[in-house]
């Protein structure tokens, strides 16, 4: 390699060939004449029959001078020009390439490699061959080779460009193996190498000795230098929620402190649609953060993964983390049956409670399995027909025949039925719905007349779901119903007493499980209903219920996806195992990477962050401060930057202008009609005509805009929303209003065309007969300027529909929700009250009582008795049902977002409330006639 200052050639032998430029020079000079225009009259053939000048003697220098350039600058291209290279490769041995690819390299991962490259293309140009050194075992299982493979260049750099991260760590012992066995060749060679180490984000542990172990290893072979990673990008775990009683949320970790960073949490569903996004920042010297996620039953049930990636919007003083690809498969949190919230019923008679409320079983039974579902009250053939997953059956509900026969179909379809004993159950014996055979009457433990203590729970079946529980030494029984001596009693029993007597007993029934606790669901019998034992066995109920409770007591779940080192899921590496059901500590491998386990139904998620990954930054400045490392270099790009293609691009640049000027010279140029003065004279009036130009343009450009504002708003029929600044809610306003559109000119003969955003402090709102209006938290204060126009909007016969879009969160129907407060605290706002079922509304086009958006179960509130001025319209509307998600349409008119919980028929339901809204708008109080009653309740049949 040539360097001349900043600017080298990889292949100097190239430049010889600057040496034939003076011969270029010579035959440059030469040229052919031009042809000239002679007029014909006979006579002239008699002149100039000898001349002394038969052709040009050259070109132009000035034409040489660029021929001999475009010669000069393809050979400077062909010679590799690089601009700022690094040449600076020490020793005369192998160049050493360790690569840390495990899930801690994934973010950054194409800067990781193209840097690498690099130094493959440098050993290249230097001639010598390249030791890679990679630490994670591959997906077919083969572990990393005890020895680095030599390489030349060219291999070198193919199989850095194949090269992967895997979704487990890297194997740092093998690395250290192998950088010991180059130390050996190297003592036996007497050669010097040069080491180029490209490590992971961050440190499994504080203090990693296994890196500093490492790097020793590498500083043996000879100088070091760190691709130091861009620490912005990660790497970022995401950590499940810690249980199930608290907050939904999930847990951002970190490893370096320095600087905030701001991410996007994505709740996804199984499709991969977006069920909730979240920004998440990490505040500066912070390495931990709690994002919740309140997602409503439905959608926590239909939540399978949670991803980083990067936010819409960004902050100056905020350091925003970018990406190329992703966050890795730490970036990426799966979730399964465990984390769903299912509905658990409680069978009562007839829905009510028996007994004293505070002392009835079904008061135990609901406080304790409130953390684990929704909880439901009522008889069995209410719960049967509203698809529970786990019934709770207490001793003090009796049981007709035609209930046990329902209950024994449903267990038998794959249901859970969990039942306790009691004085009823004592003293029948047992029924068809038991589990195992029992004595007639009860176990008394303790009392006034009994020499006995209470006993103690003693342990759980190794094969139940209750094998890993936690049992507290202070629960106490005093009285249960027991078991028949049978046969497979003792395979029945998932929890007995200290002496060995059955507390809970099941059995299979057709797909269903039929579970039996021989106590009280209170406490009468026990004190198990006041211990937080009772709550976590109800939690186990609820995971059987779900199918995944089995997996705590069958054989090891065969792997069915898995991540891979972006995060991306799919089929099962060929090194992936089983995941064991013995309650074992998680650790996260080549035979065990993160993924979903399991069989028929019974699915386990792992991940990265459910084992919990302790991220500490690697000591770049100690190892540095210690001699082990010599230099560091940013991977985010090197200094180094080729040059050929800039070299190719001048000379065919000048290629085609020497083409250009030989057509001139030899007089092939076309004519032009008109004079050199003319095009002067052209010049100077297009000059004065475009300053002219550019003043008006700036004049008149805001009454330009205001002008197509007006224009392509009152053109056609436009619904418009109010911007709210957030680019997502905006989004969702356009696309539902879109959808609505579609549905008007579909079944209306209103022909409402593209929506308008619109700034209620900028854009005049006359020409829209109704704006939608989100509320978010993010809006501040009207200015007075902008409640002036709202008022006189509102005053002239303008309508607002405020969506304050929390129709899921329960509190949000008995209280007014502050930030619409805040927001129409200065507006003329009238007295409101809810659409009644004579409003015309109910009837403006489609018949309907109930006005259901993405939620249901809100309250529509319109204006008390709206006047005579407005033809009957309510000026102000207010709802919480979020209709734009309930409207909003893809380009190929596919419903966007998921609906709770109707599904299709509440979207038809939400889709004719718009259509009703357009049309009370445009045609007031016209439905209100009481003409039309006839014919409507002839046609309803009445």
């Amino acid at each position: 390699m040539l360097a001349l200052g900043a600017l080298s050639f990889a292949a100097p032998w190239v430049l010889f060939g600057l040496l034939s430029l003076p011969v270029l020079w010579y035959l440059l000079r030469l040229m052919p004449p031009a042809p000239r225009q002679v007029r014909f009259p006979a006579i002239r053939l008699l002149f100039g029959l000898e001349s002394s000048e038969k052709t040009p003697a050259s070109a132009p220098w000035w034409l040489v001078l660029l021929r001999l350039s475009i010669a000069a600058l393809a050979i400077l291209a062909a010679a590799g020009p690089l601009l700022n290279a690094d040449t600076a490769l020490e020793g005369e041995g192998p160049v050493v390439i360790a690569v840390d690819d495990g899930w801690r390299a994934a973010p950054g991962w194409a800067a990781r490699q193209s840097i690498l490259l690099d130094v493959a293309a440098r050993a290249e140009r230097a001639g010598r061959p390249i030791a890679l050194i990679t630490g994670a075992v591959s997906g077919d299982g083969t572990k990393a080779p005890a020895k680095a493979r030599l390489l030349s260049a060219v291999d070198a750099r193919q199989a850095l460009r194949i090269l992967e991260p895997k979704p487990w760590p890297v194997d740092r012992a093998a690395m250290i193996a192998a950088a010991e066995a180059l130390n050996t060749d190297k003592d036996a060679s007497g050669e010097s190498y040069q080491v180029f180490w490209a490590p992971g984000g961050a440190e499994a542990e504080p203090g990693d000795d296994d890196a500093t172990a490492f790097a020793d290893a590498l500083a043996s072979l000879g100088p070091v230098t760190v691709l130091a990673p861009d620490t912005s990008l990660g790497p970022f775990v995401v950590a499940p929620p810690p249980d199930l009683a608290t907050e939904f949320s999930v847990t951002l970790r970190r490893a370096v402190v320095e600087s905030p960073t701001r991410l996007a949490v994505t709740a996804r569903a199984e499709d991969g649609r977006p069920l909730m996004r979240r920004d998440a920042e990490f505040p500066a010297g912070e390495t931990e953060v709690s994002i919740p996620l309140p997602l409503p039953d439905e959608l926590r049930n239909a939540l399978t993964s949670v991803t980083l990636s990067t936010p819409v919007s960004g902050d100056a003083d905020i350091t925003v983390a970018t990406r190329a690809e992703s966050y890795g498969a730490a970036g990426t949190l799966l979730f399964d049956d465990r984390w769903r919230r299912r509905s658990i019923g409680i069978i009562t008679e007839s829905g009510t409670d028996s007994g004293l409320a505070l002392l009835s079983e079904v008061y135990f039974l609901a406080r304790a399995a409130e953390p684990a579902g929704s909880i439901s009250r009522a008889d069995v053939s209410t719960l049967l027909k509203s698809g529970q997953s786990l019934l709770l059956l207490p001793d003090e509900t009796p049981l007709g025949d035609d209930d046990r026969a329902a209950l024994g179909e449903w267990v038998d379809n794959g249901g859970v039925l969990m039942r306790f004993a009691g004085p009823k159950l004592a003293a029948s014996g047992g029924d068809s719905l038991t589990p195992v055979v029992l004595r007639i009457g009860g176990r008394q433990l303790s009392g006034a007349m009994q020499w006995t203590k209470p006993a103690r729970i003693g342990t759980a079946s190794p094969d139940g779901p209750f094998a890993d529980i936690r049992i507290p030494p202070d629960i106490t029984i005093t009285r249960q119903v027991l078991a028949e001596p049978t046969p497979e009693l003792d395979a029945r029993t998932w929890l007995r007493l200290e002496d060995d007597t059955p507390l809970v007993t099941a059995a299979r029934r057709g797909e269903g499980w039929i579970v039996l606790v021989h106590t009280t669901a209170n406490s009468n019998w026990s004190s198990l209903a006041l211990s937080g034992l009772f709550v976590e066995m109800l939690e186990r109920m609820a995971g059987l219920a779900r199918g995944v409770g089995s997996a705590a007591y069958t054989a090891p779940l065969p792997a069915l996806a898995t991540l891979d080192g972006f995060g991306t899921l799919g089929d099962p590496v060929a090194s992936a195992g089983s995941l064991s059901t013995k309650g074992e500590d998680l650790v996260i491998s080549s035979e065990l990477p993160p993924g979903y386990y399991g069989r028929d139904g019974a699915r386990v998620a792992v991940s990265i962050g459910s084992t919990n990954p302790i991220l500490s930054p690697l000591d770049i400045a100690g190892m540095i401060e210690a001699g082990t490392i010599d230099q560091v270099q940013d991977m985010n790009g090197g200094s180094e930057h080729p040059l050929a293609v800039w070299f190719w691009v001048a000379a065919l640049t000048l290629l085609l202008a020497d083409g250009v000027l030989s057509l001139v010279l030899r007089g092939l140029k076309p004519r032009l009609p008109f004079s050199k003065t003319a095009i002067q004279i052209s010049l100077f009036a297009f000059a004065i005509i475009g300053s002219l130009s550019l003043g008006l343009q700036q004049s008149h450009a805001q009454s330009t805009a205001a002008d197509d504002f007006a224009i392509q708003a009152s053109a056609n029929t436009v619904l418009a929303y109010v911007k709210t600044g957030e680019p997502e809610i905006d989004a969702l306003s356009k696309a539902g209003l879109r959808g609505l559109s579609f549905v008007l000119r579909q079944r209306t003969a209103v022909e409402a065309v593209e929506p308008m955003g619109v700034d209620p402090a900028k854009d005049d709102l006359a020409f829209f007969p109704i704006l939608y209006w989100p509320v978010t938290d993010t809006q501040s204060e009207l200015a007075p300027l902008t409640v002036d126009r709202l008022n006189s909007y509102l005053a002239s016969g303008g309508t607002i529909l405020f969506d304050t879009r929390d129709g899921h969160q329960r509190s949000s129907q008995t209280r007014v929700n502050p930030t619409l407060a805040r927001l129409t605290r200065d507006l003329d706002i009238p007295n409101l009250q809810p659409v009644g079922p004579d409003h015309v509304l109910t009837r403006s086009f489609y018949l309907m009582q109930d006005f259901p958006g993405r939620w249901v179960g809100g309250t529509l509130w319109v204006e008390n008795g709206a006047g005579a001025d407005f033809d009957g319209v309510s000026r102000v509307l207010v709802g919480d049902a979020d209709w734009a998600a309930a409207w909003a349409l893809d380009d190929e008119g596919r419903p966007i977002y998921h609906i709770v919980p109707g599904g299709t028929r509440q979207r038809e339901l939400a889709f004719r409330f718009g259509v009703n809204l357009v049309m009370y708008m445009l045609t007031g109080n016209y439905k209100a006639d009481q003409v039309h009653i006839p014919s409507i309740l002839e046609r309803l049949g009445q």
